[in-house]
């Protein structure tokens, strides 16, 4: 029996664990869940996707600090970095516009979007850039889009062999709503963010992947 592994990049689905029961399914995230060469032959993969521009917004909002509670954020500790660059930018449409803005809050920007960090930078390219070409896109795959999550969880479902139950519930927390972003800010996003663009791209034509209908 292939092993079922569920690829949860952030901000495209915490509810699929949830909404997949009956059968194994293997999650990875954060760190540890990245996927490295060799990818296993005998495995199905569900991969977490969804608009790279709306996947950072809604990460930079669940990340504010505007958020926590007790000096935490969604109980984990700020790292310094995030808390300046916070108060640099209050609002997702400033960082963007800041990514190419001069001065030491301008270098932040850069400087953070330089490495991988929790649910910002750490996207498609972080969880599976390293495997696209070598393997992943010839295993069989499906795609989870966030934008229609429960009709291609109930899809994947009934390839997995999964039984399916509904809960799509979003999370409620005090900046979900803040998501305006200025033309500007958003094409500066789009560059910033191109190389996830690219790995969409490939994965939504791999020769692997199964239609979910």
């Amino acid at each position: 029996q292939k092993a079922k592994i569920w690829v949860h990049v952030g901000k495209t689905g915490t509810a699929v664990a949830s909404m997949l029961q009956g059968c194994t399914v293997v999650t990875c995230h954060g760190r540890a869940g990245r996927l490295t060469p060799p990818v296993p032959r005998h495995a199905r993969y569900l991969i977490g996707v969804r608009d790279p521009v709306a996947r950072v917004v809604s990460a930079f909002n669940w990340r504010h600090p505007n958020n926590t509670r007790n000096g935490k954020i969604h109980g984990h500790i700020y790292p310094h970095i995030e808390l300046k660059l916070y108060a640099c930018f209050p609002t997702v449409d400033a960082f963007a516009l800041g990514i190419v803005a001069a001065g030491p809050c301008g270098d932040l920007a850069r400087k953070f979007l330089s490495v991988p960090r929790a649910h910002i930078t750490e996207g498609l390219e972080f969880y599976v850039g390293s495997v696209l070409d070598k393997g992943l896109l010839d295993r069989p795959y499906a795609l989870l889009h966030t934008e229609r999550l429960a009709a291609d969880v109930a899809a994947a479902a009934r390839w997995l062999g999964c039984r399916y139950r509904e809960r799509h519930e979003h999370g409620n927390y005090r900046t979900r709503n803040a998501t305006f972003l200025s033309p500007a800010g958003r094409a500066n996003l789009r560059t910033a963010f191109r190389r996830e663009y690219e790995v969409l791209a490939a994965l939504e034509a791999g020769p692997g992947r199964v239609a979910l209908a």
